[in-house]
């Protein structure tokens, strides 16, 4: 509560990425929205095959490649 996330209602509409694409058009932006997508599925430890299915779908919308992708997981997630 003390920083509003208790008051916070979640809509409970899919996201649309390609709503997401066209409003995030700088490369860095884009990479930065992915790379915070994969630090919230980390968070608990744990990575669920459907985070991973839900971020690649926003990183190929995001035109992420596969690679990009990668690299971008495993430097959050301390793998080099």
């Amino acid at each position: 509560m003390t920083h509003s996330v208790g008051g916070i209602t979640f809509i409970p509409e899919p996201l649309d990425v390609d709503k997401l694409a066209r409003a995030i058009r700088g490369d860095a932006e884009r990479r930065e929205v992915v790379r915070l997508c994969i630090k919230m599925a980390l968070a608990d430890g744990a990575y669920h095959p459907l985070e991973a299915r839900a971020i690649e779908t926003i990183a190929t919308a995001l035109d992420i490649s596969g690679r990009e992708l990668q690299e971008l997981f495993d430097s959050i997630a301390g793998r080099r």
